[in-house]
């Protein structure tokens, strides 16, 4: 299971890279070719996106933590270490939704806030 926790972990450190970085890319583009000026209020801001950036990017929250029974409905696929389920013919990276239970489940990898770790 470790092995599929670690390509969702993956897929997430994508995810952050994507939205972390898409500032950036919005006032590059603005400035190339929109023509946009250069204002001293945006580059006085660079510093502070960027160590936001660093922040977003090394994050790391791991510890042990329980999985509470529930059955629910979202998207998901199978290679993410929760969703255990199988359906014949559909490769595990595959996105899907239908209404699915989750079994009680205590495990240690790290994780963000979403639909499967919350901290009350």
């Amino acid at each position: 299971m470790s092995s599929t926790i670690a390509v969702a972990d993956q897929r997430k450190s994508g995810h952050r890279l994507l939205f972390s970085t898409s500032p950036f890319l919005g006032v590059a583009l603005a400035w190339t070719f929109l023509r946009e000026p250069i204002l001293p209020a945006q580059v006085a801001a660079v510093p502070f996106m960027i160590a936001g950036l660093y922040f977003v990017l090394t994050a790391r929250h791991e510890h042990e933590h329980m999985h509470e029974p529930m059955f629910h409905t979202h998207s998901h696929c199978h290679d993410d270490g929760h969703h255990n389920h199988v359906h014949p013919g559909l490769p595990a990276w595959v996105r899907h939704t239908h209404p699915h239970s989750h079994e009680p489940m205590a495990h240690t990898h790290s994780h963000v806030p979403d639909l499967h770790h919350r901290h009350d």
